[in-house]
C-alpha cells in the first residue's frame, strides 16, 4: 500500500494526463512548497486539472484570464489549503496567469486552454 500512495504522488507531481469524467482530459499538478510541479499546462477546451497539495505548507491556487484572450478577467480561487485537492475544469478557450498569493514570487505558472 505505501508503494501505492508514492506512485500516486509522483504521477501528481509530474503532472501525468489521466481519464477524467466522460472522457474528458485531466491534468494533475503537484502543490509543493514553495513551487508548482510545472510551469506551464496546455489542455484542451473542456479539459479538468486537478492540484494536489503534495508539501506542508499552507498554499492557494489563483487563476486570472490573461489580458487579450477570451478569458481575460475570468478568474477562480482554491482558499488555501494545507492538503487535499483543487479541481477546475476550463470551458473556454484562452490563457489564465496562476499563482500562490503567499508565494507570488516562487509559485507561479500558466495554464493554456486550446480547441
Amino acid at each position: 500500500m505505501r508503494r501505492l500512495a508514492g506512485t500516486a504522488a509522483l504521477v501528481a507531481a509530474l503532472g501525468v494526463v489521466i481519464a477524467g469524467p466522460a472522457g474528458a482530459a485531466t491534468k494533475t499538478v503537484g502543490v509543493e512548497d514553495n513551487y508548482f510541479s510545472v510551469p506551464q499546462v496546455t489542455i484542451k477546451k473542456g479539459g479538468f486539472i486537478t492540484w494536489n497539495w503534495l508539501g506542508e505548507d499552507a498554499h492557494d491556487v489563483k487563476g486570472k484570464g490573461v489580458k487579450g484572450t477570451p478569458v481575460a478577467g475570468t478568474s477562480f480561487t482554491s482558499g488555501f489549503k494545507t492538503s487535499g485537492t483543487y479541481r477546475r475544469k476550463f470551458g473556454r478557450v484562452g490563457k489564465f496567469n496562476v499563482l500562490c498569493t503567499l508565494h507570488p514570487n516562487s509559485m507561479r505558472m500558466k495554464v493554456v486552454v486550446k480547441r
